[in-house]
């Protein structure tokens, strides 16, 4: 059961273990230090964030994956669990802030203000209240279509290892 909070921790820290056993970050994208970003740009993503509840979704998703932790780990304790979340939604205002130079190198200053106008506006707002049960279905969908992937792979990987084998030199002795 460790293993498996140590791979939900990885996956969520965006790690990889390599093939020794050690852990290594995963690959940055590029982008701009918050620096090069203007300061009315850089406002401008922090209210984007903001309109578009980028927090409360980040908390949704913390608590949805130590639901999903907690049915595997049901001897821990409660009161650890509540006290994990809240430790773990303190870090979100660090996520976004990471979040600012990855809007602002793919997106323009006119698109961020676009997107906070859609946000502002009721279709927007009927849409961030809708996320989390989309995100929750989507997840539960994902995982099912994971799962039927997974199985086709197992399966060509076994077909390909037949039709490789090497087939018998020796032909079976004929029946008496």
């Amino acid at each position: 059961m460790r293993v498996l909070i140590l791979v939900l921790a990885l996956v969520m820290a965006g790690s990889r273990v390599e093939a020794q056993g050690t852990v290594a970050p995963a690959a940055a994208p590029a982008m701009s230090p918050s620096s090069l970003i203007s300061p009315e740009f850089e406002k401008s993503v922090h209210k984007l964030l903001e309109v578009s509840h980028a927090a409360d979704m980040s908390k949704d998703g913390i608590s949805r994956t130590i639901a999903q932790i907690k049915k595997a780990m049901p001897d821990v304790p409660e009161d650890f669990w509540t006290r994990l979340e809240a430790k773990l939604n303190l870090e979100i205002n660090d996520l976004l802030a990471q979040l600012v130079p990855v809007y602002a190198n793919n997106l323009s200053p006119e698109d961020v203000k676009s997107l906070i106008s859609f946000y502002e506006s009721p279709l927007g707002q009927r849409f961030i209240a809708a996320q989390p049960k989309i995100n929750g279905e989507a997840a539960f969908a994902a995982q099912a279509w994971g799962k039927a992937i997974s199985e086709k792979i197992m399966s060509e990987i076994n077909a390909e290892q037949a039709r490789l084998a090497p087939k018998s030199a020796v032909a079976p002795a004929p029946a008496k």
